[in-house]
């Protein structure tokens, strides 16, 4: 028989949902007999202390679980609960530390477990559920989380979508919204450079603005402390630690210190108002914004919290950014990804689909939904575009093709070649060693960075393909070295390097090139 076109395909399932009721991308979903708690406000107001108070009245034969928007959240509240004696597990993309008598699972949000029980269930940032990178994952545990008890933590952005999802499933809702611990208020004019202050967070919107405010500070007597995105989460959790402990005087970070790490600053001064996207700079938005000058003000350290810009321009950013508010998230902004069940509905009707056809499929079929709207699927097809050439994937059960494909890779070449690799020696049931440090000992941060993704992307496959990727213990060893090398460099001081010859570049260079090769290029 031959198959059906995909118009005709995606007509077919979308006969199969019917009229594209939620009920129908979860079937089965464990709903309608929930009590939803949300505890919404904003950072520094005691939320996630909530969840811990509740987790810790869970005791055996039930079970309880975190779900975090970060592996540094998911590894704080384990390592809280444990220290006041409580049995807990942490599961990460990368890692697993399980102890069998647990009460509580800590992970991140896209490990959810949906097939266990739970007596209660934490979701933290749930206005994540709007991101469209990642935001299918709060859908997910909102709509299949099998509990009694459902603690939901967040913005109050998020309060209109809960109203609208308990009125639809029938599960109960009560809603606190928390007031910050201490105030939060814009200095008078900006803060310049010269004016900043020992246990200041100074945010800046690259690495190399991390860089050059970082030696800017140094220079002028400063100890400091810094964070940026590609940064190993244990080299940025134990540069928050050194700004605790007062070890640094001046945090200088990116965006990435806006959710997940403990600094107690009394002053977040925002030094940059555009970011890049990855095409364009385009204005800092200001939902980041409060987030980011939210840190200023730590419960039990300050009375209140300061929040500046570095010059007219960014404090006027900042203090229109505190008066507004989150903008109220809605169905059907919420992002959704396949279910299993959905999937299984599909192939069960259409065994020769492709994941090709399944995807576009999808897509067309939540473009026209009043519940959700498709997460960005572009790395995805890039990485079929991959792998999809190797037969051996193509037979792979669907819900196995799509666990190979959301695999957390960055997608320049040097990484995008180690994940085909990996994707091969499963595929030919073959056994990949670890990756090395090979014979080079003088690697700059920038290759440690590199080559420490590499060895997080092995540990993930360790764990869903052990007979393939055996050798978790040399990860863990060459992950180890990594992080070490990096905190020493990070703590030397980041260096930036001329992308034609190499050399080191000033830290007060705002170019890419050096000197030299900017004449050459010139003459």
């Amino acid at each position: 028989m031959k198959s059906p076109t995909l118009s005709t395909r995606v007509q077919a399932i979308m006969a199969l949902t019917q009229d594209g009721h939620w009920s129908h991308f979860f079937p089965g979903a464990h709903i309608g007999n929930r009590q939803i708690v949300a505890y919404l406000g904003p950072t520094n107001s005691g939320k996630t202390w909530q969840a811990i108070q509740l987790l810790k009245t869970v005791h055996k034969p039930y079970k309880g679980v975190y779900l975090a928007p970060l592996r540094l959240l998911a590894l704080e509240v384990w390592e809280e609960l444990r220290s006041q004696g409580i049995r807990a597990s942490l599961i990460t993309g990368e890692e697993q530390e399980v102890d069998p008598e647990a009460v509580i699972v800590c992970s991140t949000i896209e490990m959810l477990n949906s097939e266990e029980v739970y007596q209660v269930a934490v979701i933290d940032e749930m206005q994540m559920v709007s991101d469209s990178q990642r935001g299918w994952a709060w859908t997910r545990a909102l709509f299949e989380l099998n509990t009694d008890k459902l603690l939901v933590l967040g913005s109050a952005s998020v309060t209109p979508l809960l109203e609208q999802f308990a009125e639809s499933t029938g599960d109960t809702l009560l809603i606190h919204e928390t007031k910050r611990y201490t105030r939060l208020k814009t200095t008078a004019k900006p803060i310049t450079p010269k004016a900043v202050k020992p246990g200041t967070l100074f945010v800046v919107f690259s690495r190399n603005s991390v860089i050059l405010w970082g030696d800017f500070f140094r220079k002028k007597g400063f100890s400091v402390a810094q964070i940026y995105g590609a940064m190993p989460p244990e080299v940025r959790r134990s540069e928050a630690q050194r700004f605790r402990d007062k070890e640094a005087d001046i945090m200088v970070a990116t965006d990435a210190v806006a959710m997940g790490l403990n600094l107690p600053a009394h002053t977040v001064v925002l030094a940059e108002d555009s970011k890049y996207n990855g095409v364009s700079r385009t204005k800092v938005v200001p939902s980041l914004v409060r987030q980011i000058a939210g840190r200023a003000g730590r419960y039990g350290l300050h009375e209140a919290g300061l929040a500046a810009g570095l010059d007219p321009s960014s404090h006027k950013g900042v203090i229109q950014a505190l008066a507004g508010q989150d903008d109220a998230i809605h169905f059907p902004e919420p992002y959704v990804a396949p279910s299993y069940a959905w999937i299984d509905l599909v192939m069960g009707t259409y065994p020769d689909t492709t994941v090709e056809d399944l995807l576009q499929a999808w897509q067309q079929l939540i473009a026209g939904s009043k519940w959700f709207q498709a997460g960005d699927t572009d790395e995805i097809f890039q990485k079929i575009a991959l792998v999809g050439q190797i037969s051996a994937f193509r037979v792979l059960p669907m819900s196995e093709q799509l666990q190979i494909l959301a695999a957390p890779v960055d997608l320049r070449d040097v990484h995008l070649k180690f994940y085909k690799r990996i994707v091969q020696a499963i595929l030919l049931k073959q056994a990949l060693p670890a990756p090395g440090l090979g014979r080079n000992e003088n690697l700059r941060t920038e290759e440690l960075e590199s080559l420490y993704k590499q060895v997080m992307l092995y540990r993930w496959f360790h764990y869903r393909y052990p007979e393939s990727v055996p050798e978790i213990k040399a990860a863990t060893r060459l992950q180890d070295v990594l992080v070490s090398r990096i905190t020493t460099q990070v703590r030397q001081g980041l260096r930036r390097y001329c992308r034609i010859c190499g050399v080191v570049l000033p830290g007060q260079s705002k170019h890419g090139i050096c000197q030299a090769c900017f004449s050459r290029s010139h003459w």
